[in-house]
């Protein structure tokens, strides 16, 4: 008699396992107050790692100051006309959703806002 094993591996989207759990992919975003720049990652494996990663990729002395995380998501930034005028959105599923929120959040106290930047994980 001949046996036939199974081996399943999680994969995201591809197969529902009892057991399995999605790989938590994290992201984040450090923006400068003081220049209006900003460095983002995404794809790291814990919120200290991206948080890290992306105050280092922002390059400027108060990119420390504010950082925003995300996990298995999107987040977008925006910039408004005036000069160091940076929004960012909340996390959002999808990366039109990202833009959208972060154009509402920039146009609630600036004008002639963009994207500038969406990050999404992979999910």
């Amino acid at each position: 008699m001949s046996k036939t094993a199974l081996i399943f591996v999680c994969a995201a989207g591809i197969l529902s396992v009892p057991g399995c759990k999605e790989t938590e992919r994290f992201g984040a975003i450090a923006i400068s107050a003081s220049t209006g720049k900003f460095g983002g990652v995404i794809d790291r494996g814990s919120r200290e790692q991206a948080e890290s990663d992306a105050k280092g990729m922002c390059a400027q002395p108060d990119c420390g100051n504010l950082v925003v995380w995300f996990k298995n998501a999107c987040v977008a930034i925006a910039q408004g006309a005036a000069p160091n005028q940076v929004f960012g959105s909340t996390a959002q599923p999808t990366d039109q959703d990202a833009q959208k929120a972060a154009l509402a959040e920039c146009s609630k106290t600036g004008s002639g806002c963009t994207v500038a930047a969406t990050f999404c994980t992979t999910r």
